[in-house]
C-alpha cells in the first residue's frame, strides 16, 4: 500500500499536468476569441506584458527626414496649383 506522501506526490504531479492542460485550453480560446483565425497564439514571457517595440536614433532619423520629404512634396504640390 502506498504511503500518504506518495499518495500526495503523485496527486501534485497530476494537478501539474492537469494544470499544464488547463493553460494551453485557455489559450486556444482566448486566441480564437480575440480573432485568432484559427490558430493558437503563443505568449513568450511574462503574460499581459506587452515589450514595447524600441527603434534605434538612426532609424527615427530615418523616418523624420522621410515625413519631411513627403511634406514638402505635399506643400510643393500646392504652391503650384
Amino acid at each position: 500500500m502506498a504511503s500518504f506522501k506518495q499518495i500526495v506526490a503523485a496527486l501534485r504531479r497530476e494537478e501539474a499536468r492537469v494544470a499544464k492542460q488547463l493553460a494551453g485550453i485557455q489559450r486556444a480560446i482566448s486566441s480564437l476569441e480575440f480573432g485568432g483565425a484559427g490558430t493558437v497564439a503563443i505568449r513568450v514571457g511574462v503574460p499581459g506584458v506587452k515589450r514595447k517595440r524600441k527603434l534605434s536614433a538612426e532609424a527615427r532619423e530615418r523616418i523624420r527626414q522621410a515625413q519631411f520629404r513627403r511634406w514638402a512634396k505635399q506643400k510643393a504640390g500646392e504652391k503650384k496649383k
